[in-house]
């Protein structure tokens, strides 16, 4: 063998290890990224989902003060919130005697994740 390869019989073999630690951050840091999209993706799904039925008990709250409608409810309409979906809702509302309704609604999954919205809406 000649003096300068038996000088560096080794570093094959570092240069090896060296290429897989890299090889295998790499590999972490990939993985590590796609598990915290996927959880700010389905965050941020269900947030929008949240504010979504917010919305829609705002609507149908207003549409049975209004005299538009019970959604189901009877008479007993203004008197609670209902779910939607999987969503919870609930809720405060007062209405004026300008004729304008106040109405503040807070939808939430679990408790983990919830959106508030207020409306001022005026009643016909």
């Amino acid at each position: 063998m000649h003096p300068e390869q038996k000088q560096q019989h080794g570093f094959s073999l570092i240069a090896a290890l060296f290429v897989i630690v890299i090889l295998a951050l790499f590999g972490t840091l990939i993985s590590r990224l796609v598990a915290i999209n996927s959880i700010s993706s389905s965050e941020d799904y269900l947030s929008a989902q949240a504010l979504y039925s917010a919305e829609s008990a705002a609507r149908l709250k207003i549409m049975c003060q209004d005299g538009g409608g019970t959604y189901g409810g009877g008479s007993t309409c203004r008197s609670y919130y209902p779910a939607i979906g999987e969503l919870s809702t609930s809720g405060t509302y007062t209405v004026a005697a300008t004729g304008y309704m106040s109405l503040r609604v807070i939808a939430g999954w679990n408790g983990a994740i919830t959106r508030e919205i207020e409306i001022k809406y005026k009643l016909q």
